[in-house]
This record gives structure tokens, sequence and C-alpha cells, in this order.
């Protein structure tokens, strides 16, 4: 099991026992699902995820790349 640990849950407005999740996922542009790496807080009380924004972190930018190079070939 992940390590959890505690923070501001923006959901809860408290601050609750979470989770740090880095999973793979896909995000859909065009037709095409283009992979990506997720990663994003789980609050284990209420159960919802958020994100923290990060300049170092954009899965959005990460799919568009991935769609660049899949079209150049």
């Amino acid at each position: 099991m992940p390590k959890t640990f505690k923070a501001f849950c923006p959901n809860c407005e408290t601050i609750t026992k979470q989770k740090f999740v880095e999973v793979g996922g896909f995000i859909l542009i065009g037709d095409k699902m283009i992979p990506v790496s997720l990663k994003y807080y789980l609050c284990l009380e209420c159960g919802e995820d958020y994100e923290i924004p990060s300049a170092n972190y954009d899965p959005l930018a990460e799919a568009y790349h991935k769609l660049a190079i899949m079209n150049k070939n």
C-alpha cells in the first residue's frame, strides 16, 4: 500500500489523510488515445482526487508532444 500522509484537502477544507498517486492513463485528442503519466493526490477521507499545478508536470502538454511525434512518422 502506498505511503500515506496528512495534508490539506481542498474538498474537505481541512487536514486529512492522503496518498500520492502516479499511474498511466490516456488523453483523447481528436480520435487518438494518447498515453500519459498521471500524478495526483487522493484524499482518503472524502475520496476526491486533485492536482497541485506544477511547471514540471502538464499531462496535456505531454499528450500534444507525443501526438506531434506520432504525426511526424
